[in-house]
């Protein structure tokens, strides 16, 4: 990761600290903590049409059907009670190695075009923030919803990336890698239920059911081709919208109040 990277997550995490901290000293007398959230689950691809141009200058683009295997999507968090029914927290997201292949559909002419097979796994930094209507109308319950947003940074790592062609002069031709770094932004919403003070820390463990749509920003490959792939390059290598849906579940774990 770049030193520019590194200072733009830093100002992303002292943003998001700040505007808690200011946040929780107008909140009154309820007691706040901080915290530390846990999760795991599954990602799949809320995008399913990727699209490359070939190296000749009348090449068309080519539209290309992707297919949605899933991968292993996690994130760690810390963050802080603003008050009760409004938290906030910076999370730090990893979705696993995911092995999408690119069935082409358009255009006709031509036809047939190349497949793709690529490996895209993403890094996703972002400040959330999430509210539980029941609890701001004054309701207690063990069971409490919550919709939750995000802003923030992904970097989309897009392994070496293999076209294949049978028709063409060399069927199978395969080019570098690409990491993008784009913003990125989500929705979403679940439902918390408390598991009680299972490690007597003073205050309860909440357990999170959570879905969230991500939209990543772009994943694209390199146009460089490997040694005895040829030596053209795309016009436009291999690409798509990095958007996913995952489903995870989390703790909460307190260990601090302030």
């Amino acid at each position: 990761m770049t030193s520019a990277k590194i200072l733009s997550l830093a100002g992303v995490v002292a943003t998001s600290l700040a505007a808690g901290s200011a946040l929780a000293q107008d909140a009154g007398s309820f007691e706040r903590d901080i915290y530390m959230r846990l999760e795991a689950g599954g990602a799949f691809l809320g995008q399913n049409r990727g699209n490359w141009t070939g190296p000749g200058p009348a090449d068309p683009q080519i539209t290309h059907s992707l297919s949605n295997p899933g991968a292993f999507f996690g994130s760690v968090a810390v963050g802080t009670t603003v008050f009760d029914g409004l938290r906030t927290d910076l999370s730090l997201s990893y979705q696993s190695r995911m092995n999408v292949k690119g069935q082409w559909i358009a255009p006709a002419a031509g036809a047939p075009h190349a497949n793709m097979d690529v490996d895209v796994s993403s890094w996703i930094v972002m400040a959330n923030v999430f509210a539980e209507p029941l609890a701001l109308a004054g309701y207690e319950s063990p069971i409490r919803p919550f919709v939750t947003g995000g802003l923030g940074v992904a970097f989309n790592q897009m392994d070496d990336w293999t076209r294949t062609n049978p028709a063409a002069v060399q069927p199978v031709r395969t080019f570098e890698g690409n990491t993008e770094t784009s913003f990125a932004w989500s929705i979403g919403g679940g439902v918390s239920a408390s598991l009680g003070d299972l490690f007597g820390l003073g205050r309860p463990i909440d357990l999170d059911l959570t879905y969230r749509y991500i939209d990543a920003g772009k994943v694209q490959g390199g146009g460089t081709p490997l040694p005895g792939s040829g030596t053209s390059v795309p016009r436009e290598p291999f690409n798509y919208d990095n958007t996913l849906h995952t489903v995870s579940i989390g703790v909460r774990i307190p260990f601090s109040t302030y």
